[in-house]
């Protein structure tokens, strides 16, 4: 999940449904919104498909009792945030930044059926009701599951008393297909997201376990005091980015991509970078607008990114496209990029799913606990012809190797020619007190 992302478009929806919930006197001239928009072509009024059964969102905390059996553990939170019940053998990790309260909580590798239940917290500094929830929930997958959106159909439901969307990766393989179910909760100025992931060959043996630890979720009456409300950066024009090697294409949903590859002109490096598209017709008219984060939260220096932006609805009058970026100018604390090799690139070079395996090497000094990684396939031109992302959080010691795939789930306009991965890593973070 790309945090800075999901945080912009957080903000944004927040801003939003505040503005709409608050009464306002006669229409004043007011200076354009400096905070940035969902990820929309306007003037479609929402960028992607939204599932159509919505139900009345109750949003309170679980009402079932967990099967203890099943659960027979209690973890709480060493801040004392939230307490849940686990599985014996079950791994915590704190993934928590400034920003927001995130905890992974594994299964153990020996364990027959897979499984993983994360416990995301984020402070939005408004209060909450339950009918945010909708948009919050979408704006949350969006930032979730980014180029995968608009290729998955989720499933809105109230499951356990809160409201949830579950979806599955559009791979058709059982074994590889990815299910996630999110359960969304707002109490005061905080919106919760509990995420149960295993995949759909597992996910029957699995689901009284997660259900059990959604059900044992408890969080601290005072939670909302010891959450920072942390604001997204302001934007900051940079010039010094550009696109090159641009293409573009129309899948047959009717959603456009277009692809380049962003380098600075300068040698500084960059966070929170986020490219404005406009779509312009022959005489250079805007027709429409997006924003786009980069597939990483950051852009360092010297290297050249892969960008891929979706617009799920252009208007067919578009001839032509710009962007522009904003963001900060910041020193990422990763190091890289790694040296990797692929072991599998997926034949023929033109595919529906296209499978990249690849062994990372950490060639530093220093044991990361985080590997990102974003992987592009190029044509004879050295123009990206697909782009995904995959961040693990498995620790790798100096010199050792670490094995990353990527599934490639759209298809690709041209014969591949090449493919490249661009890999960093981020040091392991000592254990909270």
């Amino acid at each position: 999940m790309n945090r800075s992302a999901l945080w912009t478009v957080l903000a944004v929806v927040l801003a939003w449904l505040m503005a709409a919930c608050t009464p306002t006197p006669s229409p004043t001239p007011t200076p354009s919104p400096t905070s940035r928009p969902l990820p929309t072509a306007t003037p479609t009024a929402s960028p992607f498909p939204l599932p159509t059964a919505t139900p009345s969102p109750t949003p309170r905390a679980p009402t079932p009792t967990p099967n203890v059996q099943l659960v027979p553990e209690t973890y709480t939170h060493p801040d004392g945030l939230f307490s849940l019940r686990l599985p014996v053998g079950w791994l915590a990790q704190d993934l928590s930044d400034e920003r927001e309260v995130l905890v992974r909580f594994d299964s153990p590798a020996t364990a027959l059926h897979s499984a993983r239940f994360l416990v995301n917290i984020i402070n939005t500094g408004a209060p909450l009701a339950a009918d945010h929830l909708p948009a919050l929930a979408d704006a949350y997958l969006q930032a979730f599951l980014q180029t995968l959106y608009p290729l998955v159909e989720p499933t809105i439901t109230t499951h356990n008393g809160l409201y949830t969307v579950e979806v599955a990766s559009p791979v058709p393989d059982p074994q590889q297909q990815a299910r996630l179910r999110l359960l969304f909760d707002v109490q005061g100025p905080l919106l919760v997201v509990l995420v149960q992931e295993s995949t759909s060959v597992h996910w029957e043996a699995v689901e009284p376990v997660l259900d059990s630890i959604a059900a044992s979720f408890r969080l601290s009456p005072d939670a909302a005091a010891h959450v920072p409300a942390a604001a997204p950066s302001e934007d900051t024009a940079l010039a010094t980015l550009t696109v090159t090697r641009t293409t573009t294409y129309t899948a047959p949903t009717g959603t456009l991509y277009l692809l380049g590859v962003v380098q600075a002109t300068d040698d500084r490096a960059y966070a929170d970078v986020l490219a404005h598209v406009r779509l312009r017709d022959a005489e250079g008219a805007v027709l429409a607008e997006t924003e786009w984060p980069l597939p990483l939260p950051f852009l360092p220096a010297a290297a050249e990114m892969p960008l891929e932006v979706l617009v799920p609805s252009p208007p067919p009058e578009w001839t032509t496209w710009d962007v522009t970026f904003t963001g900060r100018a910041a020193e990422p604390a990763v190091q890289g990029p790694l040296p990797y090799t692929i072991t599998v690139a997926q034949e023929p070079p033109t595919f529906g799913a296209y499978a990249v395996q690849a062994e990372v090497r950490n060639a530093t000094a220093t044991p990361l606990g985080t590997l990102w990684v974003v992987g592009a396939l190029y044509d004879a031109e050295g123009r990206p012809l697909a782009v995904e992302t995959l961040t693990t959080h498995e620790a790798v010691p100096p010199g050792d190797i670490a094995t990353v795939q990527l599934l490639f789930a759209a298809k690709a306009p041209a014969p591949v020619a090449d493919v490249r991965l661009l890999v960093f890593g981020e040091a392991t973070q000592p254990e909270k007190r």
